[in-house]
Parts: C-alpha cells; structure tokens; sequence
C-alpha cells in the first residue's frame, strides 16, 4: 500500500484511517498507535543489552591475557610442564588457581 501520508494524499485523512483499519481487520492485525520505524526503543534497548554483556566479556578477555604474559606470570599454571618449569625466583607468589 505504502505510507499514511501517501494514503491521506490520496483518499483524505478520515478514507486513509478507514483503509488502514480495513485492512487490518482483514488480515486479522491490530492498527498500532504508531509506525513501527518509529518505534526503536525496543530494539534499542536489546541492542544497548547485546552491548554490556560483550563489553563485560571482552574486559575479563583483556583480564586474563594480561595475566598470562609472562613478564607478570600472575595467571600462571599451577602444574608445569616437565622440564618447563621456571626457577623458584621467577615463579608467582600468589596462586592464581585454586589447588
């Protein structure tokens, strides 16, 4: 059909609101208050929650890369690997798993 503006120019403003209701009706759909494109507060606010949560993943990804380099070694594992294993003085002194 297209929009109520295109459908006021064409039939009038009280045609345009009976078109639009018949149609409605006759596909069995409500008339909403509003167009839905101007309706976002919705998608908005899925989006804004798609947002927080990958922020909060990526901050305990940048957590924990930043403790496995090595220059830090906070994140260390607990059992390394034979032959691998760094000399007392180089080894962390807070555990970072639980053992």
């Amino acid at each position: 059909m297209g929009t109520q503006a295109a459908l006021v120019q064409i039939a009038g403003r009280g045609k345009a609101a009976e078109l639009t209701e018949a149609l409605g009706e006759r596909l069995g759909l409500s008339v909403p208050d509003l167009p839905w494109h101007v309706q976002r507060q919705p998608v908005l606010s899925l989006a804004s929650a798609f947002s927080g949560v990958t922020a909060a993943l990526g901050k305990s990804a940048v957590d924990v890369l930043t403790l496995q380099r090595p220059e830090l070694g906070s994140c260390a594992s607990p059992l390394p690997r034979a032959g691998a294993a760094p000399p007392p003085c180089r080894r962390s002194r807070i555990p970072c798993w639980p053992r």
